[in-house]
C-alpha cells in the first residue's frame, strides 16, 4: 500500500498495468519542478493527452493537475526533451516487484530506457538499449553499484514471484518465517504478504522453508489479477491502496471515495508537490 513515505511494489505493479492500458504512448514534453520532481506530458491515440508525475523515490503516476513549471526549465528536463520527445513508448516494465518502472522509448533507429527508482532517495535514469547509463537525474557511486554517465545499469536476475519455481527456491533459502519471507525476499511488503498467506491458508508463523510454494503462488498470482482487472482503489487516513484486501475496509468506501483508476486515488492521496 502507498504511504506517505512511497510507494509499494504492488503499487507500482497497479501503475503500470494502468499505464500499459493506454499504449500506444508518445513522449511529447519533460518538465522538472524541483530536484526530485518531474513530469512527463504522453500523447495517446485519438488525440488523448495524459500528464505523468514522477517524485524520484516517492511516487510515480498518472495526474490530472501538475505544479507550474519554471520558466527556464531545469538542465536535466532539457536532456530529457532532446533525447525522448517526440518518441514512442514502446513498453513500460516493473522487474518483478521492484519500486522500478522501465519505460522503453523507441525513437528514430534508437531505443532508451527511462528507469525511474522508486526506493531510498530515488532517481530517473536516462540508458541506452543495452543498459548503459546515458544521464541520471542524481550520479550516486554506491558499494555494488555506479549511477554515473557510461556505467551498466544493472537489474537482479531473479523475480522471486516470477514463477513457482523461483517462489519455492526464494522460500527454501530463507530462514525467517513465512510472512517475514514473502515481505521482504519476495517483495511483497508487509500488508500483501499477510494478504498472500491468509488467501493460501498457510500459517504466516511457520518457517518459509516449511511452507507450500505452489498455494502461495496461486495466491500470489491471483493477488496480482485483482491488481490488473480488479481496481478498487481505497484511502484511509494513513494509507492508498489498488485493491480492498481486509474485511472491514468498505467501511471507507464512501460516496466521495470512488475513484476511477489508481492513479486518480494516488492524486488525491498525496499532496500537490510545489517547486523548490
Amino acid at each position: 500500500m502507498a504511504t506517505a513515505q512511497g510507494m509499494s511494489g504492488i503499487d507500482v505493479r497497479a501503475v503500470m498495468y494502468e499505464l500499459c492500458d493506454k499504449l500506444p504512448l508518445w513522449i511529447d514534453k519533460v518538465y522538472q519542478f524541483d530536484s526530485r520532481t518531474l513530469a512527463i506530458r504522453l500523447n495517446g491515440e485519438e488525440h488523448a493527452k495524459y500528464q505523468f508525475l514522477v517524485e524520484a523515490g516517492r511516487r510515480a503516476h498518472l495526474v490530472k493537475n501538475s505544479p507550474v513549471p519554471p520558466k527556464n526549465p531545469p538542465q536535466f528536463a532539457m536532456f530529457l526533451r532532446k533525447y525522448i520527445s517526440g518518441g514512442k513508448v514502446l513498453a513500460i516494465r516493473q522487474h518483478g516487484l521492484e519500486r522500478i518502472l522501465i519505460f522503453d522509448i523507441g525513437k528514430g533507429t534508437l531505443t532508451y530506457r527511462l528507469i525511474i527508482e522508486l526506493f531510498d532517495e530515488g532517481n530517473v535514469i536516462l540508458t541506452d538499449e543495452s543498459y548503459r547509463i546515458i544521464k541520471p537525474l542524481r550520479h550516486h557511486r554506491f558499494r555494488d553499484r555506479d549511477i554515473v554517465p557510461d556505467a551498466m545499469y544493472t537489474i537482479s536476475s531473479t523475480d522471486p514471484t516470477g514463477s513457482q519455481e523461483n517462489l519455492a527456491a526464494t522460500l527454501a533459502g530463507d530462514d525467517r518465517d513465512l510472512v517475514r519471507a514473502l515481505a521482504i525476499a519476495g517483495m511483497l511488503g508487509g500488508t500483501y504478504a499477510e494478504y498472500v498467506c491468509r488467501t493460501a491458508g498457510a500459517d504466516k508463523t511457520v518457517p518459509a522453508s516449511k511452507a507450500d510454494p505452489g498455494l502461495l503462488f496461486a495466491a500470489a498470482t491471483s493477488l496480482f489479477d485483482r491488481v490488473q482487472h480488479h481496481v478498487h482503489p481505497i484511502i484511509s487516513a494513513v494509507s492508498c491502496e489498488p485493491v480492498v484486501l481486509a474485511v472491514g475496509s468498505e467501511s471507507y468506501l464512501a460516496d466521495n471515495n470512488r475513484f476511477s483508476g489508481f492513479s486518480e486515488a494516488l492524486e488525491a492521496f498525496y499532496p500537490m508537490t510545489k517547486a523548490e
